[in-house]
């Protein structure tokens, strides 16, 4: 069925609308990143914690990457295993169905 963009409420209209605005979305996205990591060397350069303009108030903040050892990697690896192969036996319940859209 070809699309049909005379009717701006045609799911292919809709579908067209939908995918521009993501890839702006997208574009976007990838310019703030950069923007924030450029701000953030600026701020950890000049030891600064936080800015506040009139528009709101940007702060550094830390997180920590936490290594608990062989034992606990090993732990982890063996349950997703588990998982694995009761996912493959079809020994699970399902517990909720959520709906999303993908692009690409």
């Amino acid at each position: 069925m070809p699309a049909n963009y005379s009717d701006p409420f045609s799911v292919d209209a809709l579908a067209a609308e939908l995918i521009a605005e993501y890839n702006k979305l997208e574009k976007a996205k990838d310019h703030f990143e950069r923007l924030k990591g450029d701000f953030l060397k600026k701020l950890t350069a000049d030891n600064i914690g936080a800015v506040i303009v009139k528009e709101g108030k940007i702060t550094v903040c830390t997180r920590t990457s936490k290594d608990y050892g062989q034992t606990v990697k090993v732990l982890e690896a063996n349950l997703k295993a588990e998982k694995t192969r009761l996912d493959h036996l079809g020994e699970f319940v399902i517990k909720n169905v959520t709906h999303f859209l993908r692009f690409g």
